[in-house]
């Protein structure tokens, strides 16, 4: 009898964004793909160390890779037997050249899901087999986790660099090098097939996202960390490892597509680059798990537009009729993504954590708009833009409390399928950014103002704009631009405020929210059009 095998590595983002060097970080994500993913192209390649090459070396005709992608794998082993040996010897093997790795390995064999089985249908036999394996490797994981930090497994020497010191001896520069391209080849492979003629261009290097070496206020990137929503809920639904695997290969093509359509329409048309070409680099692309580097000025406009193709493609897609099953509760496929806008100096590791932490917290609010507990089918976008390490505490103020009454400063999270501009408190992307690309005439200086009166209070907001009058054209167009809003759960009708000014007004449990609507308009119209600037100009 056989058995089976989960291959994963825990703390993934950790180990891929340990150096500060991009090229390091590319790296590090093609070696969790390799330790845990079947690579065809990497069987007969000795000089990367990979699970396909191993299982091919060691495990030829006695296994089969049930399901591989995502960052992990599970292979069936036709003999029960292999099982220990493969999981000393492979762990052994990729802990020696990777000693800062997790790597988890979980066993189950078919005695064990027999026994199991004779208490369930026969035909529960995948999820009882998917149960187990992932069980086991929480498991494994809450004990290491249990623990202190290992420096090391007592498997390898290893230098200052962290690195095995042998390995790291016999690795010249070329050596390095040429891993390197191998590793690139294979992340960015793809995309370049789909970009191949284009304006655009996808790079290892920072420094490339300068427009002029020497002007360091063009010298800003976008990071933008998006990732699917409900895919547990989904993947819940499988019932063989068939279906799993055109899961996952759906979802494969779908998010690249929506990518690379994304930045055909946010980027090629770009003429803020003139002659050159419009840097962007793909640093994690593994399904709904997305990573990717901007031009700041794009970046929101793209992670919104990624998530809208996945929408409207994944429409397409279940209307087909695949995988009925899967799909049945989903009209269609939504997204969040958080973004991060900062110099191409700022530490790159945090600037992934800060946009990782702006997409979870757009997924806390699909439980907003959901029904009490569940996550409705809702796609949202968060943003922050970081001018260095150090920045003033008023920069992240969002709201704050004068007695039973609230004032809010932030609209975002926006949600992107929206069509309403205003809906029980939820402000639409698409409304704010029209909003944002017609305020063109209107000078930075007198958008500055705006912002800066919103934190002295209502009162003196108020005064601002009533001095410039009813027809105020930035009053007005805020207004338009977010018309009414469908009643809120109590029953009380939200509004604009009283006053002539731009302040959106709702009362619930008898506490009365003033929401400024257009501090977050503002920043968005600075990184998605530069009309503004040539107004001012």
């Amino acid at each position: 009898m056989g058995g089976y095998a989960f291959i994963d590595v825990s703390q993934k983002q950790t180990f891929i964004f340990k150096h500060n060097g991009l090229k390091k970080n590319l790296y590090n994500s093609f070696v969790i793909k390799a330790l845990t993913e079947k690579m065809k192209e990497l069987e007969d390649n000795q000089d990367d160390f990979s699970l396909s090459w191993f299982l091919t070396g060691n495990y030829s005709n006695r296994h089969e890779f049930v399901y591989s992608g995502g960052g992990n794998s599970i292979v069936r082993f036709y003999n029960a037997e292999d099982l220990v040996p493969f999981v000393r010897e492979y762990s052994r093997e990729a802990l020696v050249r990777f000693p800062d790795i997790e790597l988890y390995i979980s066993c189950v064999t078919d005695e064990e899901v027999e026994g199991i089985l004779k208490e369930e249908e026969q035909s529960n036999a995948y999820k009882v087999i998917h149960r187990e394996l992932h069980s086991r490797a929480d498991q494994l994981k809450d004990k290491r986790r249990a623990r202190f930090r290992r420096w090391s497994y007592g498997v390898e020497e290893i230098d200052e660099t962290g690195y095995p010191a042998i390995a790291q001896a016999k690795q010249d520069k070329k050596n390095d090098d040429q891993k390197y391209n191998r590793a690139r080849n294979h992340l960015f492979g793809p995309l370049e097939e789909q970009l191949a003629n284009s304006k655009i261009e996808t790079t290892n290097e920072l420094q490339n996202f300068k427009k002029d070496s020497e002007s360091e206020g063009k010298s800003y990137i976008g990071v933008i960390a998006l990732d699917g929503n409900k895919m547990g809920d989904l993947v819940s639904k499988v019932r063989t490892y068939d279906e799993l695997r055109l899961f996952s290969e759906a979802i494969d093509q779908l998010y690249q597509d929506a990518v690379v359509n994304a930045l055909k329409t946010t980027l090629i048309s770009s003429d803020e680059w003139e002659d050159k070409k419009v840097p962007v680099t793909p640093v994690v692309m593994a399904g709904d798990d997305v990573c990717l580097i901007v031009p700041a000025e794009h970046a929101i406009e793209t992670a919104a537009t990624i998530i809208k193709n996945i929408q409207h493609q994944s429409e397409a897609f279940i209307e087909s009729g695949n995988l009925p099953h899967i799909f049945e509760d989903e009209p269609y496929l939504t997204a969040c993504a958080g973004v991060v806008i900062t110099k191409v100096t700022y530490p790159f590791f945090e600037a992934v954590q800060k946009a990782e932490a702006l997409c979870k917290q757009a997924k806390e609010a699909l439980y907003a708009v959901g029904e009490p507990g569940q996550a409705a089918t809702a796609s949202f976008i968060d943003w922050e833009i970081v001018q260095g390490q150090v920045i003033p505490e008023s920069a992240y103020a969002r709201h704050v409390k004068h007695n039973n009454d609230r004032e809010v400063f932030r609209i975002r999270p926006l949600r992107i399928d929206q069509e309403a501009g205003i809906d029980r408190g939820i402000f639409s992307y698409d409304a704010v950014k029209g909003l944002a690309d017609n305020m063109y005439d209107i000078s930075n200086s007198q958008l500055e103002k705006v912002k800066q009166l919103a934190y002295e209070g209502k009162h003196a907001y108020r005064f601002f704009f009533d001095q410039r009058g009813a027809e105020d054209k930035l009053a007005c167009m805020t207004k338009e631009h977010l018309p009414g809003s469908k009643f809120d759960q109590d029953g009380d009708q939200p509004g604009w405020d009283p006053s002539n000014a731009p302040i959106w007004v709702s009362k619930r449990d008898g506490r009365t929210t003033y929401t400024y609507v257009l501090n977050d308009a503002i920043e968005l119209r600075a990184f998605t059009t530069q009309k503004g600037e040539e107004a001012d100009d």
